[in-house]
């Protein structure tokens, strides 16, 4: 389906404090009345300019959630808004023990480094009071902003993940699991088919289209996980100009091009080539598999 305009936003808000950027920004996002904004806001410093840009957000059809860090003076901020979905980022299996009382979700990044944390993380998720555990991407444009490496998890590590998960019989009762990545989704779904049900709603990589991403400077990106720049909001620039601009329907075709390397896959209908942030930044190039999959497999 073609988007004139994303109809998902995600904006990361940790700038230092700076109030004048992050307002116009948010005044931007709000032009384009998206039906989601994400925001998060994993540093203290971000904390300052909630307040406002919600109150700037807020209203019409957009909804909002927030990702919000364990940082002091979080969890009394959120108590102030409790119509705002919370969703609380944990580095961690012992995080689960400092999310506050009555938080119903949790949010884990599992990448290159941290996967091998994902059963323990899952135990405990099995033992908190919370209800649902979103197993995001990861952020591209964050983690290569300094010039690093991206930690992009190998196939053997989900096969070892697969594995130490079996071997924990761990039971997650009624709990809900969010997975973005196909190949983890697909692991999780055999040991947990409840949690996840069917992946019914996944028609692809939605970056560019109904997916845009925001960083803390204003500069907008088809997705967190696809570090290509086309343009900044904070700018004289209207989110409709950039939206509008060549760069981002060159990028969009190549996100809904098929990589040869996936051509004949039996899996291909389900994973739809997978992230192609991931690629890109693993291979340079969107004409590459997603670096999780294990390989093609026969058709069914």
């Amino acid at each position: 389906m073609e988007f004139a305009l994303p109809i998902r936003v995600r904006w990361d808000l940790d700038s230092q404090g700076r109030a004048a950027p992050a307002l116009r920004i948010a005044a931007r996002i709000r032009e384009i009345e998206p039906l989601f904004v994400e925001i998060s806001a994993t540093a203290p410093s971000a904390l300052l300019l909630l307040s406002p840009v919600i109150d700037l957000l807020a209203g019409g059809f957009t909804r909002l959630s927030l990702t919000l860090g364990l940082f002091p003076g979080a969890a009394e901020w959120a108590s102030g808004w409790p119509a705002i979905d919370v969703v609380w980022r944990i580095a961690s299996p012992s995080d689960f023990g400092l999310v506050p009382d009555g938080a119903e979700a949790a949010s884990f990044v599992p990448d290159g480094d941290t996967i091998g944390l994902l059963p323990a993380v899952l135990e405990s998720f099995a033992r908190s009071r919370a209800s649902v555990l979103h197993l995001p991407n990861i952020n591209a444009v964050h983690a290569m902003s300094g010039g690093g490496q991206l930690p992009v998890p190998k196939p053997e590590q989900y096969a070892a993940v697969d594995r130490a998960i079996a071997a924990a019989s761990i039971d997650l009762g009624v709990r809900r699991l969010v997975v973005h990545d196909y190949f983890l989704w697909r692991i999780l779904a055999r040991r947990f088919p409840e949690a996840l049900g069917e992946r019914l709603e996944f028609g692809g990589c939605q970056a560019g289209s109904a997916l845009a991403y925001v960083d803390p400077e204003g500069d907008l990106y088809p997705c967190d996980a696809l570090p290509a720049r086309l343009g900044n909001l904070a700018g004289d620039d209207s989110f409709q100009a950039l939206w509008d601009a060549p760069r981002r329907a060159s990028l969009v075709e190549a996100i809904r091009a098929t990589p040869a390397g996936c051509e004949g896959c039996g899996v291909l209908p389900a994973c739809r080539a997978g992230c192609r942030g991931m690629a890109q930044v693993a291979a340079g190039t969107l004409d590459a598999p997603d670096p999780a999959c294990p390989g093609p497999e026969p058709a069914r």
